[in-house]
């Protein structure tokens, strides 16, 4: 970058990432849920989609409150989530609209763990009053999808763990001191297995797999992986590698490797391997640690299997993928992590009125961008930016938020919660601020996942599928918002809405899915988007030097995609070339910006890039860091010109600036001002809980 740019750098974000309560995977659809909260404050749960090793997609937020507190997480066959917790509650969702189905009392005091059988047809729910109960699945979207089946023998103790027999007809629970084989049909104990003691302190088995050669696996708070005979309900095996309380154990797909961690967030990984062979005993098994990884730097609530990876997180607020096992001759990168903010927009800017809004998760804050210093040579210091405090306008406190927008002429403020939409004329003259809330005269059936004004600011579209987008008419003169045009896709489909956008007429607007749609205004037509290999994450109208519209889209893949206003391929999607270093950036791009014919804006939770298309095509990344840092390497290339001779440096089309933490949104302001989001690192790891110390140098 050759100009001056002059950076606005927010750091004003209202919250960190919350700590991972649970997290349960579903093979059939390659989707895992994940459920976030701080203590009793719950934050939501997150939908992820599992495409390879490196990439996950984030599509779709459900938020939550307290009087629904999630501890507990499983799919059923129908592709409906179900959560329960400590209120004894079981609440459905919908995960393609992100809303709550129904409710239901289970009965107990509290619920700990559930899980549906392996034919998908019953769930088995343990909790507080030490009762297993079962229930039928029944395949429905407007009601409670179980029903009451039977209730097994009360326990003396709470049901902290359930595990079904890959036939259906036996279960295996754990809680204090207790390991229990259950018969399903009669509901009645089959066998009980011993738990050892160490001093007089009661053992508590936090977790247990119940395997299909019948070996019965548990961890409890002594720090012990144990290996049971669940025929004869001996102890085969018993092995402590951990310092403190092991609290989730999971097992491989072929069942010959299992997982712990817990208390001590090492993970550490079993295989089932052979030794040996008698004519007495047959082939001799012994399970044995094969690696292990601190991958966490607190406590490690949940392990999930997908595919070939294990799936770890907790009290650091860390979702970590680590491959099960690698070859000896694979060098590449073991692990990664994804994000740990929400893969959705958090901040929307009015360049006219330069205000702009960020969403807490139940909390709106609208901020006054100030005047910020020029840099020289285009070149950003994360360290030495002086610029003025942005100038906070209000807060407004609301039930927990699914989407949040402000006007294009800074006059509306739009947010949908997970009930309701509401709408808010913003005055702000002479130091006066004011809200108003209007009446919104129209029976909206489904809170919104997407709002978007358009550029005049006459218009809101929301919507919750992308085949289906409403509006309401924006009046200054009136108090109530009325009913605008509906724009509809010839076959409704019932996939989740990502993104609005208008372009900068007016007069074509996508609407942004799994399904993507470009609808045409004026003639009232509507084109289909072709579908990528992965999911469109972000999406924009650009405009090239000679006023040319066109959709800019990206994937979960970091592919970049643009089609003209017909929603065909465009052919410079066609032929470009897109950097294989930026291109493995874990992060997903989330926002993408354009200010007039300037290079386009690509923002992911990590860095920001230019994309200069009027700059010869490589395959190379051009980097901008600090200051210090270009100083550097200019030093370096006169170096290399005293000893090789001066060649010419070749300009790319991507320039990425910097590689920040954590950045949750950039958008051009003016041509020489961008809008940088960001939340320092330091603060969100001084935020964490102490981690569990071990002493070195010392043999106590």
């Amino acid at each position: 970058m050759k100009q001056s740019l002059r950076v606005h750098r927010c750091s004003v974000f209202p919250e960190d990432p919350s700590a991972v309560q649970t997290l349960r995977y579903d093979p059939d659809s390659a989707r895992l849920a994940v459920a976030r909260a701080d203590g009793a404050e719950q934050r939501g749960i997150e939908i992820w989609t599992y495409y390879n090793h490196r990439c996950w997609d984030q599509v779709a937020f459900i938020p939550q409150d307290e009087d629904r507190p999630v501890d507990v997480l499983e799919w059923t066959k129908y592709g409906l989530l179900l959560s329960a917790g400590a209120n004894g509650f079981i609440t459905s969702y919908c995960p393609k609209s992100c809303k709550v189905l129904a409710n239901m009392d289970s009965g107990a005091s509290a619920v700990w763990c559930m899980r549906k059988s392996p034919d998908g047809e019953h769930l088995a729910v343990g909790g507080e009053d030490g009762i297993v109960r079962i229930y039928e699945i029944i395949d429905t979207k407007t009601e409670m999808c179980l029903l009451y089946l039977k209730s097994f023998e009360r326990q003396d103790k709470r049901v902290l763990s359930l595990s079904w027999h890959s036939k259906g007809k036996l279960l295996c629970t754990s809680g204090v001191s207790s390991i229990r084989i259950w018969n399903v049909e009669t509901g009645r104990m089959h066998r009980q297995l011993s738990v050892s003691k160490e001093g007089r302190l009661e053992t508590t088995v936090w977790s247990c797999l119940f395997l299909t050669d019948y070996t019965i696996v548990t961890g409890d708070s002594n720090g012990r992986i144990n290996f049971y005979n669940g025929k004869l309900g001996a102890l085969v095996q018993s092995i402590r590698k951990h310092k403190r309380d092991i609290l989730t154990i999971a097992a491989s797909k072929n069942e010959r490797m299992v997982f712990a961690s817990g208390v001590d967030p090492l993970v550490l990984a079993y295989e089932n391997i052979r030794v040996g062979e008698s004519d007495f005993e047959g082939k001799q098994e012994e399970w044995r640690r094969v690696w292990g990884h601190v991958l966490h730097a607190n406590d490690v609530r949940q392990l999930e299997i997908v595919d070939r990876e294990v799936v770890s997180a907790g009290v650091d607020r860390n979702i970590v993928v680590a491959r099960q096992k690698k070859a000896a001759n694979d060098n590449s990168k073991s692990s990664s992590i994804l994000q740990s903010y929400r893969q959705s927009p958090v901040c929307s800017v009015s360049k006219e009125a330069r205000l702009f809004l960020l969403q807490g998760s139940c909390q709106l804050d609208l901020w006054k961008m100030a005047d910020a210093a020029a840099l020289e040579d285009g070149m950003i210091d994360e360290d030495e930016v002086s610029s003025e405090a942005p100038v906070h306008i209000f807060s407004l406190k609301t039930e927990p938020l699914r989407v949040s927008t402000i006007s294009p002429d800074g006059k509306w403020v739009a947010f949908s919660t997970a009930q309701k939409l509401r709408v808010y004329r913003v005055f702000n003259e002479d130091e006066n601020v004011g809200l108003e809330k209007m009446v919104v005269d129209v029976a909206i059936k489904e809170a919104p996942l997407q709002l978007q004004f358009s550029p005049d600011s006459s218009i809101l579209l929301y919507g919750t599928y992308s085949s289906e987008l409403r509006s309401l008419k924006i009046d200054d003169d009136s108090e109530k918002l009325v009913a605008g045009p509906t724009l509809q896709a010839k076959e409704k489909t019932c996939e989740t809405l990502r993104a609005i956008k208008f372009n900068r007429s007016g007069k074509f607007v996508a609407s942004i899915g799994l399904s993507s749609y470009l609808f045409n205004l004026e003639k009232e037509s509507m084109s289909l988007i072709p579908r990528a290999a992965t999911a469109y994450t972000a999406a924009n109208f650009i405009m090239d030097e000679n006023g040319a519209e066109t959709l800019l889209a990206s994937t979960a893949s970091r592919d970049i995609h643009e089609f003209n206003l017909d929603g065909e391929y465009t052919e410079w999607s066609n032929s470009s070339s897109i950097p294989p270093a930026w291109r493995s950036y874990r992060s997903k791009i989330v926002s993408i910006d354009q200010f007039g014919t300037q290079p386009i804006l690509l923002c992911d939770n990590e860095s920001f890039t230019f994309l200069d298309r009027s700059r010869g095509e490589s395959k190379k990344l051009t980097k901008i860091r600090s200051a210090a840092h270009e100083k550097k390497s200019e030093r370096s290339e006169r170096k290399k010109e005293h000893q090789f001779g001066k060649h010419e440096s070749l300009e790319t089309e991507f320039t990425e600036i910097c590689r920040w933490k954590y950045v949750l949104h950039a958008e051009a302001v003016s041509k020489d001002e961008i809008l940088v989001v960001d939340r320092p690192v330091g603060e969100i790891l001084a935020s964490l809980p102490p981690a569990f110390h071990t002493k070195k140098f010392s043999n106590k």
